[in-house]
């Protein structure tokens, strides 16, 4: 526990050790395959780099949002063993100003680059040719990103954004 406005200790009635003081918390956008797309819209990117760290180790079914779903957007349109977790027909699929790109498990597994324990990232975009179009302002780019995760499983195919990266 840091203190910090996004400190939280995970101290709660049902937690064993309220004494434990250490700040264990791993927050995220957390999305299933029912969830649908999630888009970020980043401002000034320069480099042409976009990188994200998912979690894929959540545990299934634990979306909250998504509990009582049977359908994408419930039909209105729109750790090292990472791949543990991952249902064998799991789909990751990401867009880039529109320009989608899907990978399969074998592929998204292979994607990911694991930087620490427990940090795995996935390069979204790499483009070094963006680095040549900053304005005269010294203004970069709009970059759309969007993702989702698409399997037979449901909610049980969950996948946590905790950070996106870009320069």
């Amino acid at each position: 526990c840091d203190g910090s406005s996004q400190s939280t200790c995970n101290r709660s009635p049902t937690n064993t050790c309220l004494l434990a003081g250490h700040n264990d918390f791993h927050g995220g956008i957390l999305g299933d395959a029912l969830s649908g797309w999630l888009m970020f819209r980043l401002n000034n990117v320069k480099e042409g780099v976009v990188l994200a760290r998912l979690d894929t180790t959540v545990q299934p079914n634990s979306n909250t949002k998504t509990e009582g779903w049977n359908e994408v957007n419930q039909g209105n349109g729109g750790n090292r063993e990472r791949h543990l977790s991952i249902p064998a027909d799991f789909e990751f699929d990401y867009a880039i100003n529109g320009k989608v790109t899907t990978l399969l498990r074998s592929e998204f597994i292979a994607f990911g680059s694991d930087i620490v324990d427990g940090m795995t990232l996935f390069p979204l975009l790499l483009d070094e040719s963006m680095s040549e179009q900053v304005d005269e302002d010294g203004e970069g780019r709009v970059v759309n990103v969007a993702i989702r995760i698409r399997s037979t499983q449901g909610r049980a195919a969950t996948i946590l954004v905790s950070h996106l990266y870009y320069a």
